[in-house]
């Protein structure tokens, strides 16, 4: 197993230098970090001199070869939440794009990352192998995230919701009523009248090939207009609008 990715908050490598199971080694701008007679491990990278402040962290890493045991070693001793770079949800990009550097309050910011991150942590437990302990760690993160956000933890099918931050000046709006839910997803249906109502919804919305893909089946019998919407409540890049 081999992949990149993307974490919040700090990885305090101090702690893993003090750690006699680990061999931390630093690089130019990498750090290494195995299990003691291990070749396997994990590449962080920083944009500061760790030689000189080895207590800072990278917000990136790769995992190469068989590092998956020490992976979840380090995220579960130090509670840290990641992003695979190339996962199924693909939102590292819109993350750093979209969430990390705009105005606003700094506790909105992390708990969007919190909840990209432990939604995909969790739909992908098993292959992650997270203790029965972790999982319910971040299915507790996960749902004091989607409090601060005014979400919910869990959808069910028909259940209408809300969408705020809507229209040109950002105070309508809108409805939807969930159509699809599992343990990854919970797709709402947005009936939009005009071209220009679904554009006021503000959101990166899916298409509906990737609603088709999602539920397994045609959408046409629940589309109402041509320019209805849908969008997926447990994903950040899709629920937030996206003009903030």
């Amino acid at each position: 197993m081999e992949f990149s990715f993307f974490c919040w908050s700090v990885i305090e490598i101090d702690t893993l230098l003090a750690d006699d199971r680990l061999d931390v080694e630093f690089e130019n701008q990498c750090c290494k970090i195995s299990f003691k007679g291990e070749k396997y491990g994990l590449l962080l990278y920083t944009d500061m001199c760790p030689e000189d402040e080895p207590s800072k962290f990278a917000i990136q890493g790769y995992l190469y070869e068989r590092g998956g045991e020490l992976l979840r070693y380090i995220v579960e001793s130090q509670e840290l939440l990641i992003l695979a770079v190339d996962s199924l949800f693909g939102m590292v990009d819109e993350f750093e794009t979209r969430f990390a550097h705009l105005e606003y309050d700094d506790e909105v910011r992390e708990a969007l990352f919190a909840d990209c991150a432990t939604g995909e942590m969790l739909c992908f437990a098993e292959e992650y192998g997270w203790s029965e302990a972790f999982v319910e760690r971040l299915k507790t993160m996960r749902k004091e995230a989607r409090e601060k956000l005014g979400l919910k933890e869990s959808y069910s099918l028909g259940e209408t919701v809300r969408l705020d931050g809507c229209g040109p000046d950002m105070s309508c709006c809108a409805a939807g009523r969930i159509i699809y839910v599992d343990d990854c997803y919970a797709i709402a249906h947005v009936p939009c009248s005009t071209y220009m109502l679904a554009t006021d919804l503000n959101r990166q919305t899916l298409s509906s090939d990737e609603v088709e893909e999602i539920v397994g089946h045609s959408i046409d019998t629940i589309k109402e207009n041509e320019h209805d919407v849908f969008v997926d409540m447990m994903n950040p890049v899709s629920y937030y609008p996206s003009v903030l």
